[in-house]
C-alpha cells in the first residue's frame, strides 16, 4: 500500500470513519479511499513515497478526503456503482 493510500486509510480508521459503513461494503469504501489518494497532485504524492518525513499539510491534503468519500457507504446513502 503506498503512503498516500495509507494516509488515507489509516486515519479514517483510528477516526471511526468506517463504523457506521456495513460490513459488506467496507471493502468497496476502502478502494474509493485508495482511487481518492491516487488522484491526489503527482508531486504530492512523489513527496510522501519518500522516506523524508511528511508535513502536517501534506498528511491534511490527503486525509481531508476520507470523511466525504466514505459518505457515501453510510446506512441511508445513494446505492453507488460497482468499483
Amino acid at each position: 500500500m503506498s503512503a498516500p493510500e495509507q494516509l488515507a486509510i489509516l486515519p479514517a480508521s483510528t477516526a471511526e470513519l468506517f463504523d457506521e459503513i456495513p460490513l459488506e461494503r467496507i471493502t468497496d469504501a476502502e478502494e474509493a479511499l485508495r482511487k481518492a489518494a491516487a488522484e491526489i497532485p503527482t508531486e504530492l504524492r512523489a513527496r510522501l513515497d519518500t522516506a523524508e518525513p511528511s508535513s502536517a499539510e501534506n498528511r491534511e491534503t490527503v486525509i481531508e478526503t476520507a470523511p466525504k468519500e466514505l459518505a457515501r457507504f453510510q446506512p441511508g446513502s445513494e446505492p453507488m456503482e460497482q468499483i
